[in-house]
């Protein structure tokens, strides 16, 4: 009895519901995502694999720089649904005074880049004998800058869709977009396609599925009101920015610190090391992003429940996560260092090794960044992100500054310790503040 109970619960919870649908898209998304890397791997050289790497990396870095707009606009969608029709009409003209804002950008940022490319010295950033291999980089990171830039508006509706409860059409999306790019980049991968251009249709394939979401979306909602005037653009940019500035900082250096494994092994020891790191780093990257794909239906609840007033049901929410969080990175870490050799040889070959104290660094590092993710989510949720934004731009500066000291004069093993070592003191402070001044209730010196 108690257990069927538990389970009609749990059928009936839409929250249960919208975390099953992200953490099933996403876990197949990644699924093929690692499966594609099982591909690439093995029909190009290690460096060459290593640049394939390096490259995802940094893009994954400034696919931030959305000015946080992004973020902001989400967050202004969930607060004009409570106004009904001239709440929809106001996020309808926020909606398309950012987008056309960032195809401006785009546009402008496009030509910069066209105009003054040969200038720019993308080759330094990896580190390789080879010459052509370095030329190919420079190639490939200013065809992917460009598709970074018109991928940023057409990529906002898949973040609207949390904002209307549709959290299946975002899962929808998502799922779509990882089968697509498996199998043109799998496919052309097999064929011996030049690592150029495997490697910029990874990125425009993603490009293509959002334009068709926004396609969708636009007729979905019904969105047909395209005319704004450019004062009114600058008035609603105006009026979103500081905010969303917060929120570029908060992106950006979240981005630059999960990804710096792998961009300065690569800048710093040379691409085959950075092709060993990313291995390890894709194998914790799938078990991270599957459980962290549940944060976006926690975080719709846990603004609700906030400014509702209902700050004991958020506290145990929050807590109840945290808690699983904990416990789920310790099981992941143990059980795939334990089988870590087996793992990297079925995934890389013979030619990757699998050295067991830089895998566990590697997967602390990653997964402490769950952890505080977790921990933050109810201050990122209520943009309440001030003390956060402060402590990842001191963080940011350390990583910037610090760290390729430390590889230099240390050993990059030392610099994941020290990777680590700022992730839990950042944890500790941001869960401090939150349970004792966001979530402080009545009753909150007895349970603290």
């Amino acid at each position: 009895m108690i257990i069927n109970e538990i389970t009609t619960r749990i059928k009936e919870s839409r929250l249960c519901k919208d975390m099953s649908w992200m953490f099933l898209s996403t876990g197949i998304a990644n699924l093929l995502r690692f499966f594609l890397v099982f591909i690439v791997i093995r029909c190009y050289t290690q460096e060459q694999f290593g640049l394939w790497a390096s490259i995802t990396s940094i893009a994954a870095i400034i696919v931030t720089g959305d000015f946080g707009l992004t973020n902001v606009l989400r967050n202004e969608a969930s607060k004009n649904m409570v106004e009904g029709k001239e709440g929809e009409k106001k996020t309808e003209r926020c909606y398309y005074s950012v987008m056309y804002f960032f195809l401006v950008i785009a546009i402008l940022f496009t030509f910069i880049l066209i105009t003054f490319n040969n200038a720019i010295p993308f080759e330094k950033l990896f580190k390789t004998d080879d010459l052509v291999l370095k030329q190919q980089g420079h190639v490939i990171i200013a065809v992917v800058l460009i598709i970074f830039f018109f991928n940023i508006p057409l990529s906002i509706c898949a973040a609207l869709f949390f904002s209307y409860d549709e959290n299946r059409l975002n899962a929808v999306t998502s799922f779509i977009s990882g089968i697509v790019s498996f199998f043109v980049v799998g496919l052309l991968s097999l064929l011996g396609t030049s690592i150029v251009l495997v490697s910029i249709l990874y990125f425009l394939c993603p490009l293509i599925v959002n334009f068709v979401t926004t396609i969708y979306f636009i007729r979905r909602r019904h969105w047909y009101n395209f005319k704004i005037s450019p004062i009114q653009i600058w008035k609603d940019i105006s009026y979103m920015l500081p905010l969303g500035i917060k929120f570029l900082v908060l992106g950006l250096s979240s981005s630059f610190i999960y990804n710096l494994l792998t961009v300065y092994s690569g800048s710093l020891l040379g691409l085959k090391q950075a092709a060993n790191v990313n291995v390890a780093q894709k194998i914790f990257t799938f078990f991270s992003s599957v459980y962290q794909s549940i944060f976006n239906p926690v975080w719709s609840k846990l603004s609700n429940l906030y400014f509702h007033g209902q700050k004991a049901k958020c506290k145990q929410l929050l807590s109840k996560s945290i808690v699983m969080t904990v416990c789920i990175l310790f099981l992941v870490i143990f059980s795939t260092t334990i089988f870590s050799n087996i793992l990297i040889r079925i995934i890389a070959g013979k030619g990757y090794t699998a050295d067991k104290l830089m895998f566990v660094l590697v997967g602390a590092c990653l997964l402490f960044k769950t952890l505080f993710d977790n921990i933050s989510l109810l201050q990122v949720a209520t943009s309440k992100i001030n003390g956060i934004t402060i402590g990842y731009l001191l963080f940011t500066s350390i990583a910037f500054l610090v760290f390729p000291q430390i590889v230099k004069y240390q050993s990059f093993n030392m610099m994941m310790i020290c990777l680590i070592a700022c992730w839990v003191v950042f944890c500790l402070i941001i869960g401090e503040i939150t349970f004792r001044k966001y979530l402080k209730t009545d009753d909150s010196n007895q349970l603290l």
